[in-house]
């Protein structure tokens, strides 16, 4: 894939976040096969195969966080299906009302028809990059 493609295919995705939620995501962005893994951003984190189990994970750590918008901020592309992103997260607290945001790393890989086949979690730029062997 091009470079310009994968940025737009990142960029759409995020758009769906935010508007669609996980339905979006699963109609338009994530492959049926998808793998979510969480081990870099959460000490208990888990890997999730499937769009469903995918979409009824995170349906889950939204009920226990709370309303969640993403802003995307640096794509990098890794070659013709992978790419890097920085996003800044932001949460309003489901019980407590407490506004929060924070810095995470998305390690995504693509199928050939830019639906994202694995999504890497990372709450740390160095891990994202190790993992994604670019240091």
């Amino acid at each position: 894939m091009e470079q310009q493609d994968l940025r737009a295919l990142v960029e759409r995705g995020y758009e769906l976040w935010n508007t669609q939620g996980v339905e979006g995501m699963v109609r338009e962005i994530w492959a049926e096969d998808v793998v979510l893994d969480e081990g870099g951003a959460f000490p208990d984190g888990v890997r999730v195969q499937g769009a469903e189990a995918v979409a009824a994970r995170l349906r889950d750590r939204g009920a226990h966080m709370g309303d969640m918008h993403i802003d995307l901020e640096e794509v990098e592309v890794l070659g013709d299906r992978r790419t890097l992103t920085r996003v800044r997260v932001h949460i309003q607290g489901q019980g407590s009302g407490v506004a929060i945001d924070f810095p995470w790393w998305h390690l995504g890989t693509f199928d050939a028809g830019g639906r994202v086949t694995e999504l890497d979690e990372f709450n740390s730029e160095e891990e994202a990059r190790q993992a994604a062997a670019l240091e």
